[in-house]
């Protein structure tokens, strides 16, 4: 599996298919976390996406300090 920041490399690049392999990277993790905080389904779903439109708007913000899914929780 790819890391991270080669993964974020490429879509800084313009891959599409890099998008797609991160966000499934870490969408379990990110939506469990967001389900623990609110404790509604629907609403818990509706933040993760959020949180990903976020990500793809400011991927270009990560500087590769500290670890990505640290700062994709900030994006909340």
């Amino acid at each position: 599996m790819q890391s991270d920041e080669s993964l974020i490399e490429e879509i800084k690049s313009g891959s599409q298919a890099a998008m797609e392999v991160l966000v499934k990277k870490h969408y379990k993790n990110i939506f469990g976390f967001t389900y623990r905080k609110v404790g509604d389904y629907h609403l818990a779903y509706d933040m993760t996406q959020e949180i990903f439109i976020k990500m793809m708007k400011s991927i270009a913000s990560y500087n590769g300090q500290g670890k990505f899914q640290n700062w994709l929780l900030k994006l909340r």
